[in-house]
């Protein structure tokens, strides 16, 4: 009865432990890459279930910023003249333009030209044409560097930026046109120029004060009642010569002296030309002026 009793619990174990194994079937996974310690039969790694993957929100797909992207702006829309199109526009167009015009039986014809400040570069205006209704002229040279000696040969003109020329219908009583300098005024005093050269010579007075005051007082008088650019008359000075520093003083008031002492300063040349063309067709009343390049295609326009 015993042995019986024993018999039927050894296989009462026997079958819960199979059936537990059977329940339980991941006891049989184990990993061999176990920590020292553990049993191989403890695993040591989780996966997710596919439920949790499936639960986690997705997480949305990075976009970068678009690239800002810098656009070049168009260039200018050029709307050409009445009259004229597009294709009669002078690759220079508008880089030297008429700045104004007279036309007057009083004081002469004048044109005058100003380059475009934009310019990067000196425009060449030699060889340039100006028409009217009466007639046309083309810009001739001038003399850029203007000596004492009255040598200097005519050259090209180049206006820098915002450079002008003055163009006279009359004519250089030295028969050359002119880039003005600090010391041309002094020839007003030798020759009758139309308009008169500008009057802006160096003070006399500011560059030679320790000269000026060892002199007379009566020669100092003098001196200070001179304008700019004014030379001493000859009487004057046979005058006063009676005072030897005084004359000698004033015979180095002129254009040499003056050139000498200052041509090389910076500010020494200005960016305006004068121009006598003798003969200058403007209409006294109304008129077109416009300015072709050397090939006949328009610069710039102006109608008065």
């Amino acid at each position: 009865m015993n042995k019986q009793l024993s018999l039927v619990i050894i296989l009462f174990i026997i079958g819960f432990a199979i059936y537990f194994l059977i329940k339980n079937p991941a006891i049989f996974k184990f990993s061999f890459n176990a920590p020292l310690g553990l049993s191989p039969l403890v695993s040591t790694t989780t996966s997710p279930s596919k439920e949790s993957i499936s639960s986690r929100p997705s997480r949305p797909p990075q976009t970068l910023p678009p690239k800002t992207q810098i656009q070049e702006s168009p260039p200018p829309k050029i709307t050409p003249p009445i009259g004229f199109s597009v294709e009669q526009l002078s690759p220079d167009y508008q880089k030297v333009k008429i700045s104004s015009v007279s036309a007057s039986s009083y004081s002469g014809n004048q044109i005058f030209l100003r380059a475009n400040y934009n310019n990067k570069n000196p425009f060449l205006v030699t060889g340039l044409r100006i028409k009217t209704n009466r007639g046309e002229i083309i810009i001739p040279q001038a003399v850029s560097d203007y000596s004492p000696s009255g040598l200097s040969l005519p050259v090209d003109i180049y206006l820098n930026p915002n450079g002008s020329i003055n163009i006279y219908g009359s004519y250089s009583p030295i028969g050359q046109n002119l880039r003005l300098n600090k010391c041309l005024g002094y020839l007003n005093n030798i020759y009758k120029f139309s308009p008169t050269l500008p009057n802006n010579c160096p003070s006399i007075v500011e560059n030679n004060k320790s000269k000026i005051y060892s002199l007379s007082g009566y020669c100092q008088k003098y001196i200070f009642s001179l304008g700019r650019c004014q030379i001493p008359r000859a009487d004057e000075i046979n005058f006063l010569s009676t005072d030897y520093n005084c004359g000698e003083f004033l015979k180095d008031i002129n254009h040499r002296s003056c050139y000498n002492d200052h041509r090389f300063e910076k500010d020494f040349f200005s960016d305006k030309w004068w121009l006598w063309t003798a003969t200058l067709p403007l209409d006294p009343y109304h008129d077109q002026v416009r300015l072709f390049d050397k090939k006949g295609l328009l610069i710039n326009e102006y109608i008065y």
